[in-house]
């Protein structure tokens, strides 16, 4: 087999944002005394075609009528925070080594915005490390 291109998908697998995610919304839920199962959030891991709305979500276990625009600035604000903070995943950086080496051309594919995986590689010194990127 003669391997031409490796694609590498970015939350989850290059940066671990996605637990970070799901953290800033448990903070909120647990403030207002409520739970968000890991197994009703799974929905939302890894696609942004989902049908699942935490806010509402929430209203629906407080029975309170919520402020949608404060509580996604909050989360958004606590994600940000963790996600940026998070290291690379382990390994990365000999893969990405390892493919140099071959001759490989890399990819960072990914259902996130360009913004945020820009931003991500820009952070990380990674701008220029691949050949193609490849978002939503």
């Amino acid at each position: 087999m003669n391997l031409k291109a490796a694609f590498f998908d970015f939350d989850g697998l290059m940066v671990d944002t996605e637990s970070h995610e799901y953290q800033a919304w448990k903070v909120i839920f647990e403030g207002y005394g409520a739970d968000l199962p890991l197994e009703d959030w799974s929905i939302c891991i890894g696609t942004l075609d989902h049908d699942f709305d935490t806010v509402t979500y929430l209203s629906e276990r407080t029975r309170e009528i919520l402020d949608r625009e404060a509580l996604i600035e909050r989360h958004r604000n606590h994600y940000f925070e963790g996600a940026f903070a998070a290291p690379l995943m382990a390994g990365l950086k000999e893969r990405l080594a390892e493919a140099d080496e071959l001759g490989i051309r890399k990819a960072v594919v990914s259902s996130s915005t360009l913004d945020w995986v820009g931003r991500h590689l820009e952070l990380r010194n990674l701008s220029g490390a691949f050949d193609l990127i490849q978002t939503s």
